[in-house]
């Protein structure tokens, strides 16, 4: 079947590679994602799916290679859910152009497909199996922890680092969701050797399934975030869970927002975290029902769609 690409417009290559960008030579490959995961807010705002010819943005990154003599990074939501991903990375190799490739999906990284990435010069592997395969499921993840395993143990044989993210506080998350997390990621290390940990807060987004669910409060994001901390031996990064009370709070919010981005802006350092003390942003913990503060912002997706997905979720994840 003939792939349709998104209509080619000519790149723009004005670009400031320095070395704190972590993206400075970008080229995009695809817009928005095949897949439907319902927390992923940047999944839903950028439907449908419009992948690049691999052609083109090849061309555009080995241009920006020879200009600037920095590796170019592929950047797409699931760059390997391209249909011409393969073939991309084969013809990478074959002129010399290393890439940089970001989180990928682990049940759609064969072993061809990692021993190409090897050869164009990526470093570390990057999936999120995010939490317990039941979660996952009804995430709309369709990622077995076998997936996982076999891409740590083909990672290790072609001597590249494996990054796990992780998530906790989701809803109908449960103590044995955290254990079976625990023991995945006790497996992967023994599998990868090198393993860098990533572990995040869940953050309730809008325009996604998610925007009715409350956030897990402060404490019990502390703490199953010390009970990951506790399995893992190696690189372990997290997002501090006040911070992610805080995003939840800007995104969450209606107009009253605005007052407090002033005050923020004015104020001695701290505001938001005392803000957070004081009670101000307590509906972040608290369920949703519509009208929501942006239902009047019409996206691809109606509110009666996201709701619907929401209860099947709630069935599928509580049950």
């Amino acid at each position: 079947m003939e792939v349709k690409y998104a209509k080619h417009v000519e790149p723009d290559y004005r670009r400031m590679p320095e070395p704190e960008a972590a993206f400075s030579l970008a080229v995009e490959l695809a817009r928005g994602c095949p897949y439907s995961c319902l927390f992923c807010m940047e999944s839903y705002l950028t439907k449908p799916y419009r992948p690049r010819d691999w052609r083109v943005v090849l061309d555009e990154a080995e241009r920006l290679r020879s200009k600037y003599g920095v590796r170019p990074s592929i950047v797409a939501l699931t760059a390997n859910a391209h249909p011409g991903f393969k073939e991309l990375l084969a013809e990478a190799a074959r002129r010399k152009i290393p890439l940089s490739l970001p989180s990928m999906r682990a049940e759609l990284l064969d072993d061809e497909t990692l021993e190409l990435l090897a050869a164009v010069g990526q470093k570390t592997v990057t999936i999120a199996p995010e939490t317990s395969r039941r979660l996952r499921k009804a995430l709309g993840k369709d990622m077995e922890d076998e997936d996982v395993l076999r891409v740590a143990k083909k990672a290790r044989q072609l001597g590249m680092r494996l990054k796990l993210y992780l998530m906790v506080g989701l809803p109908c998350e449960r103590q044995e969701d955290i254990e079976e997390l625990a023991r995945l990621v006790k497996e992967v290390g023994k599998a990868a050797g090198a393993v860098s940990l990533s572990v995040n807060p869940f953050i309730p987004k809008p325009q996604t399934p998610m925007q009715y669910s409350p956030m897990a409060s402060l404490a019990y994001l502390k703490e199953k975030i010390e009970h990951l901390r506790r399995a893992h031996r190696g690189d372990f990064s997290f997002y501090d869970p006040v911070l992610g009370a805080v995003q939840a709070a800007i995104s969450l919010g209606g107009r009253d927002v605005a007052r407090h981005i002033e005050a923020a802006a004015t104020s001695p350092p701290g505001y938001w975290r005392r803000a957070l003390r004081e009670g101000l942003f307590d509906y972040v913990f608290k369920p949703r029902e519509d009208p929501l503060p942006w239902s009047h912002i019409k996206a691809f997706y109606p509110p009666e769609e996201l709701r619907r997905w929401y209860l099947k979720y709630l069935e599928e994840a509580c049950g």
